[in-house]
């Protein structure tokens, strides 16, 4: 089945996704769905400095 014009680019949204939680807590989540409850706020901390 052939994909729509807006669909093809729906794939690498997960990733993004999982690439900005990652850049901001330090935790990389690897299992979906991506929650808020799978973080450990412990180690989290909030955004990092010197990071946008």
């Amino acid at each position: 089945m052939p994909f729509g014009t807006g669909e093809a680019a729906q794939g690498p949204v997960g990733a993004a996704i999982a690439n900005a939680l990652y850049r901001a807590s330090d935790q990389r989540m690897r299992k979906l769905p991506l929650t808020v409850d799978k973080l450990d706020w412990g180690k989290a901390g909030g955004l990092r400095e010197g990071r946008g």
